[in-house]
């Protein structure tokens, strides 16, 4: 990450199969930047889904209907930080 600290509750991972990842219940949701790819596949393999889009056309996929037509969570990352998301997150 270019000399960046990464806190000790995030994991970091290099590069791995979206499709692998997401099945077989490795995850319970999926928390990601908003790209086609990566919401397609989670979308696909049936997890809960929250986009905190930051650059390029993640915003315009937000604005575009798809994700509430798929019930994706968006969220603005200028609002939230790792408390105030920890403290709102919704056990539904």
């Amino acid at each position: 990450m270019g000399g960046t600290e990464v806190p000790p509750h995030v994991f970091m991972l290099g590069n791995i199969p979206h499709d692998w990842l997401f099945d077989n219940e490795r995850v319970a949701a999926v928390v990601h930047h908003g790209g086609a790819g990566t919401t397609a596949i989670g979308l696909a393999k049936g997890r809960p889904t929250v986009v905190v889009p930051f650059f390029g056309d993640q915003g315009f996929w937000g604005q575009s209907g798809f994700y509430d037509q798929h019930q994706v969570l968006i969220l603005d990352n200028r609002k939230y930080d790792l408390q105030s998301w920890s403290g709102s997150r919704a056990d539904t």
